[in-house]
């Protein structure tokens, strides 16, 4: 016992001095002036080498995901940007907002259309008539009329419900945009803990075959008398231990595709996601003046539109207050006799205009323009808070990148110092110098640090795609 607890203190001694070194030079750089620039050097532990993305440039991409350099993740989007339900439906609001900008602008237009009409009425023998006295009347009507009618935008009312109309499909367009990059965000999250699941199988995988190596030499000393069984029940509990966390992470594994079949529009039972693990680091951002790309986002392109919609909105409302000036006309054909509707003496046309001035109506158009302000205040508000998120998010997702690519550093000097702890235990086991237990401490520190350090790299790949969602899906800012 003593022995193994030089061993973690000699351990943790390294690492002390490894993260001081690393602070130091932080340090140095922050009183340097120097902007931080995140660690791009190859990661190594077990057999694997993550090298940096084979990605360098990112002005030969359209869609961001294209960057983290994974032809999977990039079938998946593009199955997901035809086939997800979700999206389907925001792509056919966006149609209804066109339908609507049509449906405004036909009010540019008058009203022409063909009303044709046959009528046979009779008349009561007891109508009063001044003057004289008639029995009951009967007779037809024929009419064959084109009826016009028509406002005229005096005042600029259809102009500016136009314009609405115009603003709230510029917003349903940009909808569209947040829809696409929340489900490419989505489905990158969920690839990206795919990888990592899969890069920890082999961790564990690796890590099984250590353990049975072990067993086998626990089993040859017990039988030589070296130890006791005591020994040989640790290396069985290891070994069991290893093998269901494999069995955790198969299971893991599964729920991931489960979701991003569901995002992908494909039913679960046929859906499946070849094994790969993680390949490659996760590309190097830029963080200086990120926040100065923040307004580019969809969402808030949205509240923008948004904002100014309701603006011609509240024009729209005060304007309901003034006359409205109306044009209607009939040209066709009248006559009491089918025979007789289409000679010339049955010509009938009608031309008029009448104005329509509002007086009282107990204040229901200033209550539509007071509802119109307020809305207005709301949207204008709602943008305000989602810049202060965006810029939120883009401070916190470069921060994170910070810490974890510090993380990583100090965790490769961890995982060497662990993995040559472990192999002087394993040496001074087989030489009888020391008992099992020291030799199965080390190896725990061993499989944990692994595990760490593949966690970290699928939280680096995360906290990338984090900081281009939030940056709304801007490759500028990729080196």
């Amino acid at each position: 016992m003593i022995q193994t607890i030089q061993w973690i203190t000699i351990l943790l001694v390294v690492i002390f001095f490894n993260h001081d070194t690393v602070a130091q030079e932080t340090g140095a750089k922050k009183e340097a002036g120097e902007s931080w620039q995140p660690h791009n050097l190859p990661v190594s532990y077990g057999g694997d080498t993550i090298p940096p993305t084979p990605v360098i440039s990112s002005g030969d991409h359209e869609n961001w995901w294209e960057i983290l350099g994974y032809d999977q993740l990039n079938a998946l989007i593009a199955l997901a940007l035809t086939e997800n339900h979700q999206l389907a439906g925001i792509q056919r609001q966006v149609r209804e907002s066109e339908a609507k900008v049509r449906l405004a602008k036909s009010a540019f237009y008058p009203a022409v259309g063909v009303n044709p009409s046959v009528y046979r009425q009779e008349l009561s023998a007891n109508t009063p008539l001044t003057g004289s006295t008639v029995g009951q009347i009967r007779y037809n009507t024929y009419t064959l009329p084109v009826d016009l009618s028509y406002e005229v935008d005096v005042f600029g009312k259809i102009k500016n419900e136009v314009k609405t109309s115009q603003f709230n499909l510029k917003a349903s367009a940009a909808s569209e945009e947040v829809a696409r990059l929340e489900v490419g965000s989505a489905i990158a999250k969920n690839f990206v803990l795919l990888l990592t699941l899969d890069s920890e199988y082999k961790v564990l995988n690796r890590t099984l075959e250590a353990r049975k190596e072990n067993l086998e030499i626990v089993t040859v000393r017990y039988d030589a008398g070296l130890t006791n069984e005591i020994d040989v029940q640790r290396a069985h509990t290891e070994m069991s231990s290893v093998n269901v966390r494999i069995k955790n992470i198969l299971i893991d594994r599964r729920n991931t595709e489960a979701r991003l079949a569901t995002l992908s529009g494909q039913p679960v039972a046929d859906f499946s996601v070849e094994s790969e693990g993680i390949q490659y680091l996760a590309p190097v951002v830029n963080p200086d003046g990120l926040s100065m790309q923040v307004l580019d986002r969809p969402d808030l392109q949205v509240a923008n539109y948004v904002v100014e919609a309701y603006r011609k909105q509240i024009k729209t409302a005060r304007k309901q207050r003034y006359p409205s000036l109306f044009v209607s006309g009939s040209l066709g054909l009248l006559s009491g006799n089918s025979d007789d509707l289409f000679e010339d003496e049955s010509r009938n046309w009608l031309l008029g205009a009448s104005l329509s001035i509002p007086l009282f109506e107990g204040g229901r158009r200033q209550a539509l323009l007071d509802i119109s302000e307020y809305q207005l205040e709301n949207a204008a508000e709602q943008l305000s808070q989602n810049e202060l998120v965006a810029n939120q998010e883009v401070t916190q997702a470069t921060a994170e990148l910070q810490r974890l690519n510090e993380q990583l550093f100090n965790q490769q000097e961890f995982l060497a110092a662990a993995d040559c702890t472990a192999a002087l235990s394993r040496q001074r086991y087989k030489q009888g110098l020391v008992t099992y237990l020291e030799v199965v401490d080390a190896d725990r520190i061993v499989l944990e640090a692994e595990r760490l350090l593949v966690q970290l790299l699928g939280q680096q790949l995360l906290t990338t795609v984090d900081l281009l969602t939030a940056l709304g899906g801007d490759m500028n800012q990729i080196k």
